[in-house]
């Protein structure tokens, strides 16, 4: 019998895996899959343990994008490790969404497995990351909304806090940082930015349209950075929102593009940074994208 490891967070969105675990177990022995469930936050000892002993055919990973950050930068510590299969279960599921994958809603038993596929994987300093990496003092908003809100609305907590703190905190919304870009030892940009995105895939918060021409099997790292305002107003954030959500931003002159295949980015070490919807290390980063290195599941659900 195929064994698996089951990942799962019992409070991403608002307790889906945990609710839908039984049927989870369920629907993978009906199909002759053995399953040791994982509950998070788990020790590091114990699954190098059940990795070292196991044998597992399959890892599965059911919660939200923290959840899947946490399970990948546990697996990366190893050369090899055996395929991702992706649950939704969390609140945004950005990289779920990009792959077309529907959240987990308690019905299991339409579920079926498809095949596989090989995606890039992108590190910023020594952490993983596989759909954007975010650094700025704007960051602290996303990661100062409420957990009552979250769990109460969803998604839209973030949003919601973020016109918030955009119309009444507008000085420290564009408070700017000052940064050097480097890539394959050249200088790029020298300068204030206010906000700046690292993407491995095109979605970042539902936003499809972030970095339109990025993807998750070309081997690139797609790149925005927000750089600073002559003047900050509630106008000029409404905007720079509606050219965002519109995908018109790359054009605007305050916005700097860039592909690449690496990158290096200085600048003050108290800047907020986030991989994934997850606190991320502090600056200076080095960025590389690892090709193909995740082997994914497809679903059929």
């Amino acid at each position: 019998m195929p064994k698996a490891l089951l990942i799962y967070n019992p409070v991403s969105g608002r307790g889906r895996a945990l609710t839908s675990l039984d049927n989870l177990i369920d629907y993978f022995e009906s199909r002759s899959i053995g399953i040791t469930p994982l509950q998070t936050p788990y020790s590091e000892k114990v699954l190098a343990s059940l990795l070292e002993h196991s044998n597992f055919q399959y890892i599965f990973v059911a919660g939200g994008d923290g959840t899947l950050n946490m399970a990948l930068n546990s697996l990366m510590k190893y050369e090899a490790f055996p395929p991702l299969g992706i649950i939704p279960a969390g609140t945004a599921n950005n990289l779920a969404n990009h792959l077309g994958l529907p959240p987990l809603n308690g019905e299991v038993e339409g579920m079926r497995l498809n095949g596989s596929s090989f995606l890039d994987v992108g590190k910023a300093a020594d952490e993983h990351f596989l759909t954007a990496a975010l650094g700025g003092h704007l960051i602290d908003t996303w990661h100062n909304v409420d957990q009552k809100l979250k769990n109460k609305l969803g998604m839209p907590a973030y949003y919601f806090e973020g016109i918030l703190k955009g119309i009444t905190e507008m000085p420290k919304l564009f408070k700017t940082a000052e940064i050097e870009v480097m890539s394959a030892g050249k200088t790029i940009f020298y300068g204030e930015v206010f906000l700046f995105l690292v993407f491995n895939g095109r979605v970042a918060g539902r936003l499809n349209c972030m970095a339109p021409n990025a993807s998750l099997t070309d081997g690139l790292l797609d790149c925005i950075f927000f750089k600073k305002y002559s003047r900050s107003s509630p106008a000029d954030f409404l905007n720079l929102l509606y050219k965002v959500i519109t995908g018109n931003h790359i054009q605007d002159d305050n916005v700097l593009y860039l592909q690449v295949e690496d990158l290096y980015i200085d600048g003050p070490s108290e800047v907020a940074t986030n991989l994934d919807g997850e606190t991320g290390p502090s600056l200076p980063w080095q960025v590389n994208v690892l090709p193909e290195r995740l082997e994914v599941l497809k679903w059929q659900i």
